[in-house]
């Protein structure tokens, strides 16, 4: 997908890396954040699909609209970057108007989350040719069943995203690592700090709670 192999070697053929088109200051390696954010952010629209938050085939049924329409734009900037950046990232009320008159955007919520805010320096000034879109819709999100107990479940989400961050990035599993953020932390190692520090402030507080109302 990103024209590496699981030894770091690259590979033949197309990658995403290599449809993506930078702005004209950038280099190759100001493209391999874009494609993380990029990639987290298909993944996860992918489970907001099978969870019916947005509607169930959105990305295929606006890869499908844009096809029929024709336009010289690519589908990046005519649908996700649009989708993004006013739409996930804007209350309805705040949209502006040309992306209010796009009905299969009417139901989609804000999420008021960091994941589809500009993060990188000229984040809107990127691109990615429909071949890349291609590739990441029919190679990944449309190969694998998303969804709880499928083959890509929300459980390892986490995962998924430190290990494309690392493997992009090049940081590997190191304190710079941990310093980025770009560390997964275990389910049972967050249930027990959750058993030993959470847990036991909460009991306090209730019992506290039940003296002031008189409880013995």
């Amino acid at each position: 997908m990103f024209g590496f192999d699981s030894e770091g070697d690259l590979t033949q053929g197309a990658s995403l890396l290599n449809k993506i088109v930078r702005p004209t200051n950038g280099s190759n390696n100001d493209a391999k954040p874009f494609a993380v954010i990029f990639m987290n952010r298909m993944i996860f629209i992918k489970f907001l699909e099978e969870k019916e938050i947005v509607p169930r085939n959105l990305l295929e049924d606006l890869f499908n609209e844009y096809r029929s329409s024709r336009v010289m734009l690519s589908f990046y900037k005519m649908y996700l970057q649009p989708l993004f950046y006013e739409v996930f990232n804007k209350g309805r009320n705040n949209r502006t108007a040309s992306i209010q008159a796009i009905s299969i955007y009417n139901n989609i919520p804000y999420l008021n989350g960091g994941l589809f805010r500009e993060t990188i320096e000229a984040e809107r000034d990127y691109n990615v040719e429909n071949d890349g879109i291609e590739l990441v819709l029919e190679n990944l999100l449309e190969h694998y069943d998303f969804g709880q107990g499928r083959e890509i479940d929300p459980n390892i989400l986490g995962y998924i995203f430190e290990k494309t961050i690392n493997f992009i990035s090049g940081t590997g599993e190191t304190n710079q690592q941990k310093m980025k953020g770009a560390y997964y932390t275990p389910d049972d190692l967050v249930e027990f700090i959750i058993e030993e520090t959470v847990v036991p402030i909460i009991f306090l507080k209730m019992i506290e709670s039940l003296r002031e109302c008189g409880w013995r």
